[in-house]
């Protein structure tokens, strides 16, 4: 049975993106140029479009065009690094934008989570993590005062974290994550751009030092709907042993 030619220009248009050809914010070539190139209908382009549209893989603005919205990544589980350096690597522009970067108590929250009195001072920022202008995730995270006590005076739209470790002779040595599903609610949820109550991706990072201290504590609020994760390498041998 041979395969609709709309089919057959979104399977085209879809492997465009999974390659880097069409990267997230790419506005991507009009309805005529599309029937000119592939010798197809307009209409026939139309249904391409609203095939991948559907699948949340392309947004269509009126009076501006037609654009990249959700190229599938993969992520592997096992060597994942920061968020920022899982975009950067598909060649994503990832911005950062402070919300917020100060002192506040530990209280209880805090104090049973790194092993501190509730009146320590815990250095909190949180962030914006955006790409062409559309949010993707909110970071917060939180650091014991006493761990890094100029850790209050940088610029963190300038500098990282791992910046101000280093400087500070902190070397992380190992990083715990934990992903889950949840719910945000505003003011999160109206910063990401999502209703309040919708789900999103929720990357939590535990950081410990070669002492063996937990240093750093974050949570991260993706609001990227293009991450694929897996997982590489399970031996079949662990799995018949379950």
């Amino acid at each position: 049975m041979s395969i609709p030619l709309y089919e057959q220009l979104a399977d085209t248009l879809r492997d465009k993106m999974y390659a880097g050809e069409y990267t997230f914010g790419d506005r991507l070539p009009s309805e005529r140029a599309l029937a000119s190139e592939f010798g197809i209908s307009h209409l026939t382009v139309r249904r391409a479009l609203t095939m991948l549209e559907e699948e949340g893989l392309i947004v269509r603005i009126q009076g501006k065009g037609t654009f990249v919205k959700s190229t599938r990544l993969a992520v592997n589980m096992q060597a994942m690094g920061s968020f920022s350096s899982v975009l950067k690597g598909q060649n994503t522009n990832v911005t950062s934008k402070v919300l917020y970067s100060g002192l506040r108590r530990a209280r209880s929250k805090f104090s049973r989570l790194f092993g501190i009195s509730e009146d320590s001072q815990v250095f909190e920022c949180i962030k914006l993590k955006s790409s062409n202008g559309i949010p993707l995730a909110i970071e917060q995270t939180a650091v014991p005062l006493e761990y890094v006590p100029d850790i209050a005076d940088y610029d963190y739209s300038v500098y990282s974290l791992y910046d101000v470790y280093r400087k500070n002779k902190i070397t992380i040595v190992r990083e715990d994550q934990y992903l889950e599903i949840v719910k945000v609610y505003n003011p999160i949820a109206s910063i990401l751009g999502k209703e309040d109550g919708d789900d999103v991706f929720l990357l939590k990072s535990s950081a410990f030092d070669s002492l063996g201290r937990l240093v750093e504590s974050t949570k991260m609020y993706d609001n990227d709907e293009r991450l694929i994760f897996y997982l590489s390498g399970v031996s079949c041998a662990q799995e018949a042993n379950k």
